[in-house]
């Protein structure tokens, strides 16, 4: 992360107040225990970084929370800090602190997630911008987004260590199109301690099984023109009935529009989609699209 005009001081460490922009929201207790012992042995060797607060008191905390709090927890009263000679942004305090707990690889991917969505919008930035920004690969930033969009008891799940934090395992589970029976599929991951490879292929299995049962039965005696949306909006949409007449005869009058620009607009708007791997009707059913086909598939019945 980038540093002005730094130097070294030692700081009275009730003088710093933690980054409120930070994105870690756990802090593993036993590792800092461990670290706090090692401060007392050795002392603090490498220095936390701080910048003066906007009010001239005191000191906020920008890099090395782990340190700063071992060092309280062995009651050391003061700690070797680089001082940074500028007042930083909100933002620029949250790419400083995503930046440092990327690079240190064990934050949570859930708190990881919420923070790449929390810079995402405060900076208006793209998915890309952000992964340019943070100097990661993008593939990382859709990781953490997709782990925002999962149900939040998977969420504490991957958070308290009962899932694998693997996303291609909450990816997979978001797959399963019924909430019910994807948080019955997690907790039994959960209890049987699966291994990450058997995670996946239970939730793949339990997929397959739902939505193919789902969308044959709700679609069934609905005719071709369904079958041409892509299935992302054919699961979202299948408490939705659709009479292929009936469309047509509303179409004549200008009500709806042709069924093949709906088709080709879902197409467009599917493949422009960073959820599209994970489409499901709990993450599809919050689509304008999705909402806006199943309002015209209701107008033409009525």
């Amino acid at each position: 992360m980038p540093q002005t005009a730094s130097q070294t001081k030692l700081l009275n460490v009730n003088s710093i107040v933690p980054n409120p922009k930070q994105p870690r929201k756990i802090f593993d207790e036993v590792a800092l225990q461990d670290l706090a012992q090692s401060i007392k042995g050795r002392g603090v060797l490498q220095p936390i970084l701080v910048e003066k607060d906007h009010h001239g008191k005191g000191y906020l905390l920008v890099a090395g929370e782990r340190r700063w709090r071992a060092a309280r927890m062995a009651n050391v009263k003061l700690i070797p800090a680089l001082v940074r000679s500028k007042h930083s942004s909100d933002q620029d305090l949250l790419v400083d602190a995503m930046v440092e707990n990327i690079h240190r690889q064990d934050m949570n991917p859930v708190d990881e997630g919420e923070a790449i969505q929390v810079l995402i919008e405060e900076m208006g930035l793209s998915v890309q911008q952000a992964a340019l920004k943070l100097g990661v690969n993008r593939a990382r930033l859709d990781n953490g987004l997709m782990f925002v969009r999962a149900d939040p008891r998977i969420k504490q799940m991957v958070i308290d260590g009962s899932l694998p934090s693997t996303p291609d395992v909450t990816r997979t589970l978001m797959q399963i199109p019924d909430e019910s029976q994807r948080l019955n599929v997690a907790k039994e991951m959960a209890d049987k301690k699966l291994t990450v490879k058997e995670c996946i292929a239970a939730a793949k299995q339990a997929a397959k099984i739902l939505t193919e049962g789902q969308v044959d039965n709700k679609e069934a005696g609905s005719g071709n023109a369904r079958e041409k949306l892509p299935r992302a909006c054919r699961v979202a949409l299948r408490s939705h009935k659709l009479d292929e007449t009936k469309w047509n005869a509303a179409k004549q009058l200008g009500k709806v529009p042709p069924w093949e620009n709906v088709v080709t607009q879902a197409e467009n708007t599917c493949k422009a989609c960073d959820m599209a791997d994970v489409a499901s009707s709990g993450i599809c059913n919050t689509c304008p699209l999705v909402d806006f086909i199943g309002r015209l598939m209701d107008a033409e019945g009525e």
